[in-house]
């Protein structure tokens, strides 16, 4: 993998054996420094098919954004599916709350993400 600033994150992510990872956004920027943007537009979240610089770090590990919520400041990547892959999902958990605390999934339609 090419090295450059988001590696880190594409490390980080493959390193983990799960199929949906949900973080904070204080808990990824020990991973990586996060852009001022991604704080304030969910537009920095998107999966874009010609990836740009931040959303490579997550592409490149074979994940997309699944969920995002700019108040509450956490996201949740999903492993892109492929067939035959185990049915249920591996869920983890990489924020300081609970489960039982655990904010809400924000989903957004494919239309979101420009397919």
């Amino acid at each position: 993998m090419k090295e450059g600033k988001y590696t880190a994150l594409a490390r980080w992510l493959n390193q983990r054996d799960c199929d949906v990872i949900h973080i904070s956004f204080p808990e990824l920027n020990k991973i990586i420094s996060l852009p001022n943007h991604a704080y304030k537009n969910r537009s920095s979240w998107a999966n874009l098919s010609k990836p740009m610089s931040f959303c490579s770090g997550w592409l490149a590990a074979g994940y997309i954004v699944s969920g995002v919520d700019l108040s509450e400041q956490w996201v949740e990547f999903s492993k892109v599916q492929v067939k035959g892959r185990r049915a249920k999902p591996k869920i983890c958990n990489h924020t300081k709350k609970t489960a039982v605390e655990s904010p809400k999934r924000h989903f957004f339609p494919k239309s979101f993400w420009g397919h």
